[in-house]
C-alpha cells in the first residue's frame, strides 16, 4: 500500500457512488510507509463519509478468489506502471477493469474495449467510470469477456514462446554471428 497506487482516489470516488458499493483494498500494511499512508486513507474515508464502505483486507494469498468476488477491479495508479499484473490478472478472470491512464495501463486495458481508462488528474473521472460499469451489467459483462479474450491472445506464455522462437529463428537464418 503506497500513495502512488492511488488508493486515495478510489476512496474519493466512492462518495458519489451508490450506497451499496464498497471498496476492498488489498496489500501489505506492515511496513512504516504503508502504515503512514493507511492512517491518511482511514482519515480520508472518515472525512468523505464512506469509512463503513472501505475495507482493508491486508495481504492476501487468495487474490484470485477475492477478485472473483468483486464486481469490478480498479487500478487507480498514479505511478507509471510498467505493465500492471493486477489488471491482466483481473482481465484473465473475466472481470471488468477501471484503470488510470498512467504508464502501460492503457496498453494493457484498452479503453472501452477491455476496460475503462480514467485520468487521475480529472476530478470525478474515476467515479464516472466506476459508475458506468457498476450500473450497466451489459457493459460490465462485455468488458469482462473482451478482457479475458485479450489476455488469452496477448499475454500467454505460449504466445511469448512463439514470438521468442520466431526471433531466434530470424537471427539464426540471417547468418550473422554475434
Amino acid at each position: 500500500i503506497r500513495s502512488l497506487k492511488g488508493i486515495h482516489l478510489a476512496i474519493e470516488a466512492l462518495r458519489p457512488l451508490q450506497r451499496n458499493v464498497d471498496l476492498w483494498v488489498t496489500g501489505d500494511q506492515s511496513d512504516q510507509a504503508a502504515s503512514t499512508y493507511l492512517k491518511s486513507l482511514l482519515s480520508l474515508a472518515e472525512r468523505e463519509g464512506v469509512s463503513e464502505r472501505v475495507h482493508f483486507l491486508g495481504l492476501r494469498d487468495d487474490l484470485p478468489a477475492v477478485m472473483m468476488s468483486a464486481d469490478v477491479i480498479c487500478v487507480p495508479s498514479l505511478w507509471r506502471e510498467g505493465f500492471s499484473l493486477v489488471a491482466a490478472e483481473a482481465m484473465a478472470l473475466g472481470k471488468p477493469v477501471v484503470a488510470s491512464c498512467r504508464g502501460a495501463l492503457p496498453e494493457v486495458v484498452k479503453n472501452n474495449e477491455t476496460g475503462l481508462i480514467f485520468d487521475p488528474d480529472c476530478p470525478g473521472d474515476l467515479a464516472r467510470a466506476l459508475s458506468a460499469v457498476i450500473t450497466d451489467d451489459a457493459l460490465a459483462a462485455s468488458l469482462g469477456s473482451s478482457g479475458r479474450r485479450s489476455v488469452l491472445v496477448r499475454f500467454t506464455y505460449d504466445r511469448w514462446a512463439r514470438e521468442v522462437i520466431t526471433q531466434l529463428r530470424a537471427a539464426a537464418s540471417s547468418g550473422s554471428e554475434p
